[in-house]
């Protein structure tokens, strides 16, 4: 492990917020060194914080897969977009506010011609099946995802009590491809299983995105972890990466103070707290509405509930109140309307003095 590099900044990781901040340093005239753990086969062993007669700054021990080579990168900045298992969260001692207690779920990706099956004009992105009467995989709720019109998905599983449905089956499990069949209401239907991939839903975001000396940065899901529900992980990763690479720029330029630094974690974080809180919530709401669907009990009693919605009858008029609260809630999600913006923060970083008038009013009438 004699190799040794030494760069400005390193970014660790290259999905949405990797690789979104290296392409905006890149804009802004910044050379960096990213890396990357399954395209090039590079992975980040350990990092430490070092002091020597180069300053502070940071060692990473990077591993080469292909060639088992061990070698060290010596950074100033040092950039985590390394996923919700971020290593340099862990190893630079970040502390996140974690709700426990995840439930488990699980993507299938499959290969199969539904074209046919799509009702005229309302092909979707998403569509959601719920089924009380199914006896096969009782209570799982799932939704596809078109990845490829209309010839490949993702079936995204919800099994009964926060369970992973699919838990302990291959991609040449028989009961999957049953599963999917039976889902869409078509037998005959050739399905072809490609990946499973089982998740946790996370509720966890970083207390801080940066560390005290703004040296080291949290970007996307190294810094917040919530569910997909909203729709706005890759936003919000490209989000953060955009505010923070020009500020990098700037500092490294010598055009800014370092204390403009600070304002990463004072502008995102709020945003990425409002995020992983409001889409687990909106899991949760998931969750009543199933409930209402008649998906929380045993088939034959889950289809008297579906039935009761149609009913004259008190229990009916209940049931049918419950799904419409429940759906009222899902305008949240649905709208989206002003969880990634309006954050009002203090800082030094910024000049106000030169402003006309005070910030406008936080105020607001929802009708």
């Amino acid at each position: 492990m004699d190799s040794r590099m030494q760069e400005d900044i390193l970014i660790v990781g290259a999905g949405p917020a990797g690789a979104s901040l290296a392409a905006f340093l890149g804009q802004n005239g910044n050379d960096q060194v990213q890396l990357v753990r399954h395209r090039f086969s590079t992975e980040v062993i350990e990092v430490e914080t070092v002091s020597d007669d180069l300053g502070t700054g940071y060692v990473c021990v990077v591993q080469d897969h292909i060639t088992k080579h061990r070698f060290k990168i010596r950074a100033k900045y040092v950039f985590g977009a390394d996923g919700g298992r971020s290593h340099v969260a862990r190893s630079l001692g970040f502390n996140f506010s974690t709700t426990p207690g995840g439930a488990r779920a699980c993507n299938v990706l499959i290969r199969a011609d539904l074209g046919q099956l799509l009702p005229e004009k309302k092909q979707a992105g998403i569509h959601w099946l719920t089924q009380p009467e199914r006896k096969n995989f009782a209570g799982v709720v799932a939704h596809l995802r078109v990845v490829r019109p209309w010839n490949e998905w993702v079936v995204v599983a919800f099994g009964p009590g926060g369970t992973n449905p699919f838990d302990g089956f291959t991609v040449k499990s028989p009961e999957i491809v049953d599963f999917v069949r039976e889902l869409v209401g078509d037998h005959t239907i050739d399905v072809k299983v490609l990946q499973i991939d089982p998740w946790t839903v996370r509720e966890s975001v970083a207390d801080q995105f940066s560390n005290s000396d703004n040296s080291v940065f949290l970007v996307g899901d190294a810094a917040h972890r919530h569910p997909p529900t909203f729709g706005l992980g890759s936003n919000t990763c490209i989000q953060d990466a955009y505010n923070l690479a020009w500020k990098v720029a700037y500092v490294a330029k010598g055009l800014a103070g370092s204390a403009l630094l600070s304002t990463y974690s004072q502008e995102r974080q709020p945003v990425g707290a409002d995020l992983v809180r409001e889409s687990n919530n909106q899991m949760r709401i998931n969750s009543s509405i199933w409930d209402v669907l008649g998906m929380a009990v045993p088939c034959d009693e889950g289809v008297k509930q579906l039935e009761e919605l149609t009913q004259p009858t008190a229990a009916g008029s209940n049931r049918r109140r419950r799904l419409h609260e429940a759906m009222e809630l899902k305008r949240q999600e649905l709208e989206s309307l002003g969880i990634a913006h309006n954050q009002w923060y203090n800082t030094d970083a910024v000049y106000l003095h030169d402003e006309d008038a005070p910030r406008p009013s936080t105020t607001a009438c929802l009708a």
